[in-house]
């Protein structure tokens, strides 16, 4: 994917557009600029996406999922849940290993990995 500034164009384009405007332009410095403001922009999305997976497990235990995919005996279904405002969805076993129907409510007692471990609620 290529990133677009001005009228859609690729990026790249814009910057030589206005160093053509503006011939006066530090070109040297304003590209060590540029290239400063990108590694902090691109400090912040990591450093929000390791919050955000760090703290993704604390938002989804204690939640009130549906069984979207009946989890079979000792086996891996699938859940849906609302995290945050995103309706999202992942692998769930029940915490015993029975099997839980499509459409049970339940509750997610811990993440084990990427599975989610539930437990009905009657």
């Amino acid at each position: 994917m290529v990133s677009t500034g001005w009228r859609g164009r690729p990026l790249a384009f814009t910057w030589v557009r206005f160093f053509l405007q503006n011939p006066n332009m530090d070109f040297g410095a304003t590209l060590i600029g540029a290239a400063a403001t990108a590694g902090l922009i691109g400090a912040g999305a990591f450093a929000h996406a390791t919050w955000s997976r760090a703290n993704r497990t604390t938002l989804i235990v204690g939640s009130i999922a549906h069984v979207a995919v009946t989890i079979p005996e000792n086996g891996v279904g699938l859940i849906a849940l609302v995290v945050g405002s995103r309706r999202t969805t992942l692998p769930a076993r029940h915490h015993d290993g029975h099997a839980v129907p499509r459409g049970t409510e339940v509750a997610i007692v811990e993440m084990s990995g990427r599975v989610a471990v539930v437990a009905p609620i009657y």
